[in-house]
């Protein structure tokens, strides 16, 4: 993910990023797409779903709907939609990573998903580390995912804006951004990142 330079931009996806915490997102990260243009990945408290989010003007752009089952700490795909084309599905991807690294904060442990929606579908989750379930030696079309990790992939927004550009930004109105590494010795207050 290439840093984010121009200082009109990073305003933009800082003041963006309040209009989502106000509408309730409770954790939020920054992915970009192959065509270099910048997506939030949000997750609201009390909603099973996780939205992606145009950082330019906070139109939505896919959801993953999910249940969780508190009995046995796992949780059900129900239904994932991306709303414009991405190459390799890779939206989709760090979607379905993101989804992981904010369930295994909730405790759960295993993830499930029904894939009979398409041909192929299937090795798609497979790739993702997902192992198709049998059931008395009969293979259905179900996947479980049972190893969550947190992903480093995708990044916090302190760690995506340029460090010069941060220390422009570095005013009171955007002191919950974090500092950059050269301030951080003189400016500990402003250690906190936004996410």
């Amino acid at each position: 993910m290439k840093l984010i330079t121009d200082k009109k931009e990073a305003q933009r996806i800082i003041n963006n990023t309040k209009k989502l915490r106000k509408e309730g997102a409770d954790s939020i990260r920054l992915v970009q797409g192959s065509n270099g243009d910048n997506y939030f990945l949000c997750r609201n408290k009390d909603e099973s779903e996780i939205h992606l989010v145009s950082a330019d003007d906070c139109k939505l752009q896919g959801v993953i709907a999910y249940e969780i089952n508190k009995e046995i700490n796992s949780a059900k795909i129900m239904a994932m939609k991306v709303f414009l084309p991405s190459d390799n599905y890779e939206l989709e991807k760090k979607m379905f990573l993101f989804l992981e690294s904010e369930l295994k904060q909730l405790k759960v442990k295993q993830i499930f998903v029904d894939a009979r929606t398409r041909a192929g579908v299937g090795d798609w989750y497979k790739e993702l580390g997902y192992k198709q379930i049998t059931f008395y030696n009969r293979t259905e079309n179900r996947f479980v995912k049972t190893h969550l990790k947190n992903n480093s992939g995708i990044k916090r927004l302190a760690n995506i804006i340029d460090p010069n550009v941060q220390e422009k930004l570095s005013s009171s109105k955007f002191k919950f951004l974090g500092a950059s590494r050269k301030a951080k010795s003189n400016k500990l207050e402003m250690n906190r990142a936004l996410f």
